[in-house]
């Protein structure tokens, strides 16, 4: 519909079906010297169900150093014909969704394509934010301090690191070195290992310790899946 000296038309069609469509017509138009004016026109829209989605399939972020699923849907249009890319990072099918590799912290878009009527086209994107894995945390028996038994403590083979329990994917830390370290007779006595495990000395001073002594388990450092190496936080126990 044209609105009479406005100098413009109102185009309105239902949408029956999804996809792109063709419209177009003749504009005319009275000229300079009172003849009418025509010329044809096309244009195209797009009819569409609903938004595209893009979703984290375990956080609402994504992290380094780890596949981050991803799930993502465009209304009426089959999986396979969907298609992504990422500005931060890679981001590729897998068994019907995608898995995205950031590169680096800060923010990520996510660009989704869709191939109708034969053709690949841009239906969206979204933005998200790319974080360094939290730190594991340093257990021995499962405690991350308190009081522990002497029994319990010399029962242990060393120090493990895990993901913090709200932490959905699953990484695996390992620790790499560790300080123990305890007062006797007035003296600080600390023995260091070089990897997970207790050593002979570190075992022998627990035992040597009586009830109620401090015992400090520091310079802590795990490394995970990515090869970074993390500082995490000091064991402090007291023996029962």
């Amino acid at each position: 519909e044209v609105t009479k000296g406005s100098g413009k038309g109102v185009f309105r069609r239902t949408g029956s079906t999804t996809g792109f469509k063709q419209w177009g017509g003749i504009i005319e138009i009275t000229g300079p010297s009172g003849t009418a004016l025509r010329r044809p026109f096309s244009a195209e829209y797009q009819v569409a169900e609903g938004s595209v989605v893009v979703s984290p399939t375990k956080m609402n972020v994504f992290y380094l150093g780890v596949d981050n699923p991803v799930e993502i849907s465009v209304a009426g249009v089959p999986a396979d014909k969907i298609s992504a890319d990422a500005t931060n990072g890679s981001i590729i099918p897998s068994r019907g969704n995608f898995i995205m590799r950031p590169k680096r912290p800060g923010n990520c878009l996510v660009n989704v394509y869709a191939e109708i009527d034969g053709k690949r086209r841009s239906v969206g994107s979204k933005e998200f934010r790319v974080k360094q894995v939290p730190d594991p945390i340093a257990t021995v028996a499962g405690k991350k301090g308190g009081v522990i038994d002497k029994n319990v403590l010399l029962a242990q083979t060393g120090v493990a690191a895990t993901m913090p329990p709200d932490f959905d994917f699953e990484l695996n830390y390992t620790v790499t070195e560790f300080t123990l370290l305890s007062v006797v007779q007035g003296f600080v006595k600390q023995y260091s290992s070089n990897s997970n495990r207790f050593t002979a000395e570190q075992k022998n001073l627990i035992n040597t310790l009586s009830k109620g002594s401090p015992i400090y388990i520091q310079d802590i450092k795990a490394v995970g899946p990515d090869g970074t190496i993390r500082n995490l936080s000091t064991i402090n126990f007291k023996l029962n």
